[in-house]
């Protein structure tokens, strides 16, 4: 029993550095500072449920059933070992102070995958253990592996379709087609460009939303953002190119060509925008499917932004699969700010 309580001693500790380290990767990576952060964003709160309830679920089993599972705890000190260690390796990784190669996979650069792998990987089995733990107030001892196994799927999924149906409500407060004000600039997020250096039909709604924006006199200047894959112009240059040829002219449009992601596209907002030149009135331009992660980005790194979506149509097989494909990113950047 001595052991035992030493090895639950265990637990709360790696549970708490692991919420940590979840907290310091999140914002350091992010260049964000402690007054940044809060108690209060989604992403912060289900990390913290779940290292509060793996708590609560050892000192349940610490103060009430107080019985002899010696060998068992082992197994699930094991367990959190592994998955501390995949949180830190996807630190090192992350951070850029493992070497892992410029190559890409799926179109996403190695370090990011593996990243994004290590995290999910162990958060995988920190839900696991803690399924586990809780399954020992259970009165059914026998196939606990298994039926942990079945209620961490079951769980991860219900956490995956909460998200799905999150990502499809924007408040009022989010959006400002209805708002009827005027806005200083209006930022396109910047989308895939294809051959003949065209605008995708995804990227090229979302400029022509920008094209209407501005001519309907809502915003004084258009943000381009984006850069460029190898052999091509950047999505700044391409979408500023059918914005001259839709009569917009030069002077009203403001060119960023270095990001290569919407996280760092936010940041650009951020620091470029909002502190360097004291914009506040702006409006992020995306894709209805888009919007809602980018209004939760927006939340986590403090930018005063609201959100209008392009009028891009697409059938229901395409738009089931970006929206699905959003709840994944909107999961991953809550949890670990990816």
């Amino acid at each position: 029993m001595k052991n035992q309580k030493k090895i639950i001693y265990s637990l709360i500790a790696i549970s708490l550095f692991d919420l940590l380290i979840t907290f310091f990767f999140k914002y350091y990576q992010n260049r964000l500072s402690f007054s940044d952060f809060s108690f209060f964003y989604t992403g912060n709160i289900l990390n913290i449920i779940f290292t509060s309830a793996m708590i609560a679920g050892l000192v349940l089993q610490f103060f009430l059933y107080n019985k002899d599972h010696g060998a068992f705890f082992k197994i699930i000190l094991v367990l959190s070992l592994l998955s501390l260690i995949s949180l830190t390796g996807a630190v090192f990784t992350g951070l850029g102070y493992l070497p892992t190669g410029e190559f890409y996979i799926f179109s996403y650069p190695f370090r990011k995958t593996l990243t994004a792998g290590l995290l999910i990987f162990s958060k995988t089995i920190h839900i696991y253990t803690l399924v586990l733990i809780w399954g020992l107030t259970l009165p059914q001892k026998s196939f606990v592996f298994i039926r942990a196994a079945s209620m961490t799927a079951l769980l991860i999924m219900i956490i995956i379709v909460f998200t799905f149906f999150y990502g499809r409500f924007l408040s009022e407060s989010e959006l400002a087609e209805s708002d009827g004000k005027k806005y200083d600039v209006g930022v396109v997020l910047g989308a895939a460009v294809w051959s003949n250096n065209k605008p995708s039909p995804i990227f090229r709604g979302r400029i022509l939303k920008a094209d209407e924006l501005y001519k309907s006199g809502r915003i004084k200047k258009i943000q381009l953002t984006g850069s460029n894959a190898p052999g091509e112009i950047s999505e700044a240059v391409a979408a500023r190119n059918l914005l001259l040829e839709q009569g917009i002219p030069q002077r009203a449009l403001l060119m960023e060509a270095n990001t290569t992601t919407t996280a760092a596209q936010i940041i650009f907002i951020k620091k470029i925008l909002q502190k360097k030149h004291r914009i506040n009135d702006i409006i992020i331009i995306t894709d209805d499917f888009h919007l809602k992660r980018v209004m939760e980005m927006c939340k986590f790194y403090n930018v005063n932004a609201k959100g209008a979506a392009s009028g891009l149509e697409l059938n229901w097989r395409k738009l089931l699969y970006y929206r699905l494909r959003e709840t994944m990113g909107l999961l991953i950047f809550w949890l670990f700010a990816i």
